[in-house]
């Protein structure tokens, strides 16, 4: 088990003792979030706020619960609220965060992570993660690291495999071409497919830190 992977673990079992109270723990459960992905547990990431003002039309302001205006918004709701009732809301916080519109929002209720890319889906969710799940599927909140990466989410991983085989495909014709025996160059070919599988579920230990998407 890597340190992320057990980071993250600890940090479900943790999420999974709380109440689940949006009002007393949202914030201990985001600092302890923010903290299974390499931050320092006692400050937030640089940029970033808790009960962040946005100004609405009217000069009403409301508060999102955190807001880090590079990287995502997260909406926390207590434990056992039905996520899909808060959509509007959460669409609206960030239809407001102008200039600052962060690339991705994140509806959270204590055991689920919903989260949207508005710029590219705007009704439904690009994936759902139990908290439960973190630890094998934690590339769809890629952005959530110190340096961000490109996230992975559900929806993605159809494209993301048809390119994979096409680039196999690809490797193995371009070492048959070049003279390599096929047989040597199959069994190459399946251990580097093996090692790529290996580095996405984190066994490999810098999984994060190969897909570089840009500091925030």
């Amino acid at each position: 088990m890597t340190s992320l992977e057990k980071a993250l673990r600890d940090f479900a079992q943790f999420a999974a003792k709380l109440k689940g109270d949006e009002k007393s723990e949202a914030q201990t459960f985001l600092f302890h979030l923010l903290a299974a992905f390499g931050h320092d547990p006692n400050t937030l990431p640089e940029g970033s706020t808790f009960e962040y003002r946005v100004r609405f039309p009217g000069e009403r302001t409301k508060f999102a619960d955190f807001v880090w205006p590079s990287r995502c918004l997260i909406e926390m709701k207590s434990r056992g609220v039905k996520l899909s009732k808060h959509y509007q809301q959460t669409f609206d916080y960030w239809l407001n965060l102008v200039p600052h519109r962060p690339p991705f929002v994140v509806l959270c209720n204590f055991d689920e992570f919903w989260i949207y890319d508005f710029n590219t889906q705007l009704y439904e969710p690009v994936d759902r993660v139990p908290v439960a799940d973190l630890p094998a599927r934690h590339a769809a909140l890629n952005f959530l690291f110190p340096r961000a990466f490109q996230p992975l989410f559900g929806h993605n991983w159809v494209h993301v495999t048809r390119e994979a085989a096409k680039d196999v495909a690809n490797a193995f014709n371009s070492l048959v071409f070049r003279g390599e025996d096929r047989a040597r160059a199959r069994r190459f070919i399946l251990q580097c497919v093996v090692a790529m599988f290996a580095e996405e579920i984190g066994m490999l230990g810098q999984g994060p830190r190969l897909r570089k998407h840009g500091a925030g």
